[in-house]
Order: structure tokens, then C-alpha cells, then sequence
């Protein structure tokens, strides 16, 4: 028999507080889900909820799970829906949304993520704008439209909402990914298109994701690669990210080459402090010369 957690078309995936993966398959048409250990629990939905899945978004508690079926334009308006089901037993609960453009629907959107206000903001990438509803479905506001001007969207592909509340929106079209806070007023973009993979330089940038810390993970599929910009407020090594890195290049054990580089680092430090403290003692005995002089002055000059 075959292995019920092993993916065959995973397109996108989301995790709650306690650690638990949740994986759409695409051609499997579920949601896979794992404990943090990558251990695989068990699967939701069929072939029969869905027509064109996507991706997926969870609450934080595990308790709702918000699978997006993006639909095709020749297929059957009722596809372009959110399908939830409940978390712990799997069952499927309602539908949200169909095709069209007014408030509530949707056209071939492609991702969508729960933001710290509890609210489902949702990529309607066919109406190159963001929809904002609460977990039942119902619309709240909205916010983009089409156009090649910073603001809009020409190919939104990912979406995700930061702890601060602020929403990061890729764009293959644009190249970058763009900044708004929680009303839709843009704030910045980021990125431009570029052959080479330098920082910030995109082909095909995808999904994306913030962490609990407010670094920014973006998946570039024309350069292959995932570029990870940090927050100025926290150093490298804070963070859930910049512990985990701290802790895994202590496991690694060095090459020759790699521990001689490190040695050489730190002894061109140590002679750096070195060379800084002398600096500072001469400079110290300089001035308690210049003052000895100067009270000796002060003495003759009295006399």
C-alpha cells in the first residue's frame, strides 16, 4: 500500500501555534497534516470539494482549516471557492465565496492567510485585488486593482500577513513584493527584476511568509531560490530563525579550511582590541602628561 502521508503536488502549506503542518496536495486534492516532527497525522477533504486546489490557511488553534480552490477560467463558477472544514475531525463545514468580481466573490485566487486580528485575507489574483472576510465568510473590506504603478497588481501570486498586521503581496509581473498595512495603504515594495540572484533581484517571485519575528521568506521559482530579509530591529542571531542557525552551526562540525578562516577572523579581532587598547593607554598617558604639565604651569605661574 502506498504511504497516505507522502505528497505528490504539494502547492501550499500553512502552521498553526502548536507546530502542526498542513500541506494542499493538488493532485491528491486533500490537506495533509503533520506533527512539528514531520510525523504525518492524517488528511482532510476529497476529490469531490475541489477542482483546481491551491493552498491553505489555518487559525492559529488548529481548529478551522481554510482550503483554497482556485477554479479554471473555463470551469464552473461554484470552483472559485474556500472550502473549510474543521480541524480536529475533518469534517467539511461550509463553502465561501464563487466566481465573479463584486464583494464576496472571487477569480482564480491563488492564496490566502489569517492575520493577528483573526481575519481571512484572501489573494483574489482575477480581480488583481485583496479581499479581506472574517472566518465565516463575511466580507469586510477590500483593497488593489490592476495596473503596473506601485499600489497595484499585474500577477499576484502570495500573500501573507505579518504579526504586526502588516500584508507582504508578491507580484511576478512586478518582480517584488509589496508592503500595506492592514486598511490597503501602501507603505514600500521591495525587489526588481534582474537576471542574476543577487539580493532582491527576482524572475518568478511566488509564495511568501512572515514569522513570529517579522522575518520575510520569499520564493523566487524563475531564480530558484528563497530570499530572507530581517527585520532591523533584531540582530542575525535573535529570533526563532537566528537561534535555530546559531544551534545548527554548532552541531556541523568544521572543515580544515572553514575553522583556519574562523581562526584567522578571530585573530585579526583579538589584534584589532589589542591594537584599540594600546591606542587608548597612550592616549591616557598622554593627556595625564599634558595635565601634569598644565598644573605644573598653573604652580609656577602662582608663585
Amino acid at each position: 500500500a502506498s504511504d497516505p502521508g507522502s505528497l505528490t503536488k504539494p502547492m501550499g502549506m500553512d502552521i498553526d501555534d502548536e507546530g502542526n503542518i498542513y500541506v494542499m496536495d493538488a493532485t491528491k486534492k486533500k490537506v495533509l497534516i503533520y506533527d512539528n516532527e514531520g510525523k504525518y497525522i492524517r488528511s482532510v477533504g476529497e476529490q469531490k470539494y475541489f477542482n483546481r486546489p491551491s493552498s491553505v490557511a489555518v487559525n492559529p488553534d488548529g481548529s478551522l482549516i481554510f482550503a483554497i480552490d482556485t477554479g479554471s477560467s473555463r470551469g464552473k463558477p461554484e470552483d472559485h471557492r474556500i472550502q473549510v472544514f474543521d480541524g480536529a475531525t475533518g469534517k467539511f463545514l461550509r463553502t465561501i465565496g464563487s466566481r465573479g468580481n463584486t464583494d464576496g466573490k472571487f477569480n482564480l485566487m491563488r492564496d490566502a492567510d489569517i492575520g493577528p486580528d483573526g481575519l481571512l485575507y484572501i489573494l483574489d489574483s482575477g480581480n488583481f485585488r485583496v479581499q479581506v472576510m472574517d472566518q465565516n465568510g463575511k466580507f469586510i473590506r477590500k483593497f488593489g486593482d490592476v495596473g503596473r504603478r506601485t499600489g497595484q497588481f499585474a500577477r499576484p501570486k502570495g500573500i501573507a500577513v505579518g504579526p504586526n498586521g502588516l500584508v507582504y503581496v508578491t507580484d511576478s509581473s512586478h518582480a517584488n513584493f509589496q508592503i500595506f498595512n492592514p486598511e490597503g495603504e501602501l507603505m514600500m515594495f521591495i525587489g526588481s527584476r534582474g537576471k542574476s540572484k543577487d539580493r532582491a533581484r527576482y524572475l518568478l517571485p511566488s509564495m511568501i511568509d512572515v514569522d513570529e519575528d517579522g522575518r520575510v521568506y520569499v520564493v523566487d521559482q524563475g531564480h530558484r531560490k528563497v530570499d530572507i530579509f530581517r527585520p532591523v530591529r533584531i540582530e542575525s542571531n535573535e529570533g526563532s530563525l537566528g537561534i535555530a542557525f546559531e544551534a545548527l552551526k554548532k552541531m556541523i562540525p568544521e572543515d580544515k579550511e572553514e575553522r583556519e578562516a574562523r581562526e584567522a577572523k578571530e585573530a585579526i579581532a583579538a589584534q584589532k582590541a589589542k591594537d584599540a587598547k594600546m591606542a587608548r593607554l597612550a592616549r591616557e598617558a598622554k593627556e595625564a602628561k599634558e595635565a601634569e604639565k598644565a598644573k605644573a604651569a598653573e604652580k609656577n605661574s602662582n608663585k
